[in-house]
């Protein structure tokens, strides 16, 4: 016994030493190869931040500073705000969808069976007390049978319409949700979608990290962004974590601010109820942190990847709130703009410098072949957050999703080339034909020239100052020196505007990003026709272009569905919707399979309301002549293209007549067909009056109309 007593300790401690060493080891071999992949992605990264500098207004080679005295015109920045404007301009409208399938295990789909087993249960039952009353029971089973069969027909009618009306309830609660939450991002989401587009363009690609947010989490995002109370909880453990020692006790000079600390950390802690935000977090990284396996091929899902990590830049105080963990000097410091110091720099500065003057490389990696999550820090020898499965689940696992507008097939470079990228040529050629232009006009300014020695600086300071009209007296002039001899003008080069025109380049410009001169604001000489040719092109460019936004918002709305249905409760739900929301009790795979929300197509972009009303107009005589056409979805599709901020279920009640109907029962009849239009025969009266046999056929045109014919009316 007492020979285990002293192996024991041993035995824990080699056991712990173990695992440290191991810990080491893998941190170690992550840390090399997200470096490893930065560097296979560097030549990417470097061209994405020269996209940037450059649709800055930084386009002449060596320019540091937007102040330079070279000519810029910048159209790649009134392209992006063109392209941005067209592609995003409000918030899209998100509608659940469900799997199809076979809800009714008997039932055909026929309307006209379900009335018949209606009247066969009806009648059957009275039949069948007939022949219970007549004694006869053959006629009698033969009756139950067929009642049977027919409730059978209208129970399995019955179970699948509840089915539907469940799955609907749910799917207004769903749709109600997500819009919240969509209105309840900080910063807002329409700001936050409108610069992704910007830097998809700009860079080539674009992220949105969809994740889940409760509180006390505090996230490496959210160091960067504005938060509920979960950053000051944070800031406040990782003070209190500060003043106590090694062993969890205060020392005697921090007693009396720890203990203000608790204090305040609990009255945090008591008001959380009333500053809580739970529910979906959308975050929108820079396109230089997202850093794939070098294995993967295509940017669009991530196949191909094992693993992907996202890149932080935090302070070693943001490292200890955020990760509850002190890096100390086990880590590589790096300069605020993201370049490297040396490893002994940390040496020689004081623990509030370090804070302050240094950050740590913090690298959040996502292992797909694992299924696992952890952080780890370059340079540092330990996990800041150990292995462990995702806290929210996806079915596709990675929580990034990729923004691309110029996708192209190349098995030698991942990432697409930028807009800014695909018009840099021209951008730079207008600048320089600008440039030498006015270099040009510089050196073609008029001078004149006159002999060695013939005019003093008194004659030419005359001459340079010279007002309108002047008498100017030069000494170095005699009553026989004629003044054309002495004064001559230096020839220059006329400018020659053929020389300078930048037309071709407005349609590279166009034929290379299908932005054309007169959306630019530039005066083309183009003809109507020409020019309605364009934009039709033009349209048809930012057409595939809205089809790729409308793909990803999908993708990100049905993901954030399924996060809805797993992640919050039910009371919440019915906190954001009320209380007739619907939500169901469901496993991630159910989730997955049954229920999930669309974007609409094109509901993010500008719509073209001329257009979309004139569609309407000549579709409306055809709807209101087809019988069974609602009144209320009628009344939806002409306030959504007339004016969709107007809410259709406060002006819509089915037991109102219409107020055309009502104003002519509220007119009293004076029986004088000079005053009473229904006195006045077949031309007066109300001419929406139906005919007889024609009740299922809306109202009726005009009598003049009516014999018109339809292609002309």
């Amino acid at each position: 016994m007492e020979i285990e007593a002293t192996e024991q300790p041993d035995m824990e401690t080699r056991a712990e030493q173990t695992a440290e060493k191991a810990n080491a080891r893998q941190v170690a071999l992550w840390c090399d190869r997200v470096r490893k992949a930065k560097a296979h992605h560097g030549d990417a990264f470097d061209r994405m931040k020269e996209d940037m500098r450059f649709a800055r207004g930084l386009q002449w080679p060596g320019q540091s500073k937007l102040d330079d005295p070279r000519y810029v015109v910048n159209i790649v920045q009134r392209h992006l705000r063109q392209r941005e404007a067209a592609l995003y301009a409000k918030n899209p409208k998100a509608v659940a969808q469900r799997r199809r399938t076979l809800d009714f295990a008997q039932w055909d789909g026929d309307p006209d069976a379900i009335q018949q087993a209606r009247m066969a249960v009806q009648e059957g039952q009275q039949m069948a007390q007939q022949a219970y009353a007549q004694g006869d029971v053959q006629t009698f089973a033969q009756i139950q049978v067929a009642v049977q069969q027919a409730q059978a027909l209208l129970d399995d009618y019955r179970k699948g319409t509840q089915h539907q009306d469940q799955m609907d309830r749910i799917a207004d609660t769903l749709e109600t949700v997500y819009e919240h939450q969509i209105g309840e991002q900080q910063p807002p989401f329409k700001a936050s979608m409108k610069h992704l587009v910007r830097r998809a363009l700009t860079t080539g690609v674009g992220y949105t990290k969809l994740g889940y947010h409760r509180f006390e989490e505090y996230r490496p995002e959210d160091v960067a962004r504005v938060t509920d109370l979960t950053e000051q909880v944070a800031a406040l453990k990782a003070r209190i974590a500060e003043e106590t020692d090694e062993d969890g006790e205060p020392s005697e000079e921090d007693s009396a601010e720890l203990s203000e600390l608790q204090n305040l950390l609990d009255k945090v802690m008591g008001e959380q109820e009333s500053y809580i935000r739970e529910g979906l977090d959308f975050d929108f990284p820079r396109s230089t942190s997202i850093i794939p396996d070098p294995d993967c091929y295509q940017l669009d899902g991530f196949l191909g990847a094992r693993w992907v990590a996202q890149e932080f830049l935090l302070t070693p105080a943001q490292v200890r709130q955020v990760y509850e963990k002190s890096v100390n000097d086990k880590f590589t410091p790096y300069q605020p703009d993201g370049k490297e110091m040396a490893k002994d720099a940390l040496a020689d500065m004081e623990p509030e410098a370090r804070d302050t003057q240094t950050r740590v490389l913090v690298w959040e990696v996502w292992d797909k072949h694992m299924g696992q999550t952890f952080t780890v820090a370059n340079g540092c020898d330990e996990f800041l957050v150990e292995p462990k499965t995702p806290d929210v689940y996806l079915e596709r696992f990675w929580p990034f999703f990729p923004l691309l507008f110029n996708g192209l097939e190349d098995e030698e470079e991942l990432f697409p080339p930028s807009d800014v990228r695909l018009i840099r040529d021209m951008q730079m050629e207008r600048n320089l034909m600008r440039q030498r232009l006015r270099e040009h006009r510089d050196a073609a300014r008029p001078g004149y020239v006159a002999a060695k020695g013939r005019l003093d600086s008194q004659d030419k300071k005359a001459l340079e100052n010279r007002e309108a009209h002047d008498v100017v007296e030069l000494s170095g002039l005699t009553e026989q020196d004629d003044v054309r001899r002495v004064l001559q003008a230096i020839p220059t080069n006329p400018i020659d505007p053929n020389q300078y025109e930048v037309g071709s380049l407005d349609e590279d410009v166009y034929k290379t990003v299908g932005t054309q001169e007169a959306v630019m604001g530039g005066a083309s000489g183009a003809t109507a026709t020409e020019t309605s040719i364009s934009e039709s092109a033009r349209l048809s460019a930012i057409g595939a272009a809205v089809d790729e936004l409308d793909d990803f918002l999908t993708q990100l709305a049905k993901y954030a569905s399924h996060l809805l249905i797993t992640e919050m409760s039910a009371d919440k739900v019915k906190e954001i919707a009320g209380r007739g929301a619907v939500w169901p009790e469901w496993s991630r795979e159910q989730v997955a399979k049954d229920l999930w929300l669309e974007v609409r197509a094109g509901s993010s972009g500008r719509p073209n309301k001329s257009a979309e009303i004139q569609n309407m107009e000549r579709l409306m005589p055809f709807l209101l002549q087809i019988p069974g056409v609602k009144s209320k979805w009628l009344l939806e599709q002409l306030v959504e293209r007339l004016d969709d901020r107007l809410d259709v279920n406060a002006a819509f009640d089915p037991a109102q007549p219409a107020i055309t109907a009502a104003n002519r029962n509220a007119e009293v009849s004076t029986g004088d067909p000079a005053s009473d239009p229904a006195q006045q025969g077949g031309e007066g009266g109300d001419q929406t009056t139906v005919e007889q046999g024609d009740s299922n056929m809306g109202p009726r045109p005009p009598a003049e109309s009516r014999n018109m014919d339809p292609n002309t009316r």
